[in-house]
C-alpha cells in the first residue's frame, strides 16, 4: 500500500510540474536627443553687504523689475550689487525652468542660501529675483556658487 502511495504522490509532484507555464515579453526602449544652444547670462552679484555685527541671520531680496532692496534692519548698505540675465540671441523665448534653492559657500565652508525666482521673459532674454539669507549670522567674506537655467525658445 505503501508503494501505491509514494507511486501516486509522485505522479501528482510530476503531474503539478508539467501544468506550470513559461512567459516572455518584449520590452521597447527609446531615447529623445535634443540639442542645446548656450546662452550668454550676466553674474548675479549681491555687492558688498555691510551688518551690524548683533548675531543674527540676514535676509536680502533682488527684484530685477525694481532698484530697491528687501532686506533685514541688521543690513547697513548694500553696494556694487547687479541684478542677473541671460539672452538667448536670435530666439524668441517662451519659457524657463531655473535651480530655486542654491547654496553659495565661504572658502572655510560657511553656506548663504540663494533662492532664484521665476521673473519676466522679454523677447530673447530673461531675468529673475533672488533672495540671499542665513540660518545664522554670517562669517565674513566672499560667498560663491552657480545655479542652472533652461529655457524652451
Amino acid at each position: 500500500m505503501r508503494k501505491y502511495f509514494l507511486l501516486s504522490a509522485a505522479a501528482l509532484m510530476i503531474a503539478t510540474n508539467a501544468n506550470a507555464g513559461t512567459g516572455y515579453a518584449e520590452v521597447t526602449a527609446n531615447a529623445t536627443i535634443e540639442y542645446v544652444s548656450q546662452m550668454e547670462c550676466s553674474d548675479l552679484s549681491f555687492g558688498k553687504i555691510l551688518l551690524i555685527n548683533d548675531g543674527q541671520p540676514i535676509s536680502l531680496t533682488r527684484h530685477s523689475s525694481e532698484d530697491a532692496n528687501d532686506q533685514t534692519p541688521n543690513i547697513l548698505s548694500v553696494s556694487g550689487s547687479g541684478l542677473a540675465s541671460c539672452t538667448l540671441q536670435g530666439a524668441t523665448i517662451s519659457d524657463f525652468d531655473i535651480e530655486n534653492k542654491v547654496e553659495l559657500y565661504l572658502a572655510s565652508g560657511e553656506i548663504l542660501n540663494l533662492s532664484i525666482y521665476r521673473d519676466e521673459i522679454s523677447g530673447d532674454t530673461i531675468s529673475f529675483s533672488s533672495q540671499l539669507s542665513s540660518t545664522d549670522f554670517p562669517l565674513d567674506g566672499e560667498y560663491t556658487g552657480s545655479f542652472t537655467v533652461f529655457v524652451t525658445y
